[in-house]
């Protein structure tokens, strides 16, 4: 349920983290000038593109929820309930349940990782000349380039 609110989640605003990283990348790449804003970097790929355009690199973003989200939130169950057994079935303090949460984050962290590579991949693709692209087009290669 958790990883499933989490995949919405990255669904719905993922426009705007795609407008995030083109403006980081449009100020990289061009010093001095003034950084178009969130809403004309997404006007200007619909225009030139469609709207598809702005859902670029969504599988990794999905990907990305689907292991990290459920990961992070299973692992969290997990570990708690090692804990909770290890206290002979009392309830668990605040710090064992924020070590528990550090943990289970920290694990699924490192396990999203790959999925966030791909996903600023996939995003800045098109804002790259086409001789730096290594043919990273699609998530399976990102992420088969990656591991």
């Amino acid at each position: 349920c958790g990883g499933s609110a989490a995949t919405f989640a990255s669904c719905a605003i993922h426009p705007i983290d795609l407008a995030k990283v083109r403006m980081q990348l449009y100020g990289q790449m061009n010093p001095g000038k003034p950084i178009p804003g969130f809403v004309s970097i997404l006007k200007g790929m619909v225009d030139k593109t469609g709207v598809t355009s702005i859902y670029k690199g969504i599988d990794a973003a999905i990907g990305r929820q689907m292991v990290y989200g459920t990961a992070r939130i299973g692992l969290h169950r997990t570990i708690s309930d090692k804990a909770v057994e290890m206290n002979e079935g009392k309830p668990i303090g605040f710090l064992t349940k924020a070590l528990s949460g550090m943990a289970s984050g920290s694990i699924a962290v490192c396990i999203g990782t790959p999925f966030d590579i791909a996903l600023v991949r996939l995003q800045a693709d098109s804002m790259v000349s086409k001789r730096n692209v290594h043919h990273l087009q699609t998530f399976l290669n990102i992420f088969w380039f990656v591991y």
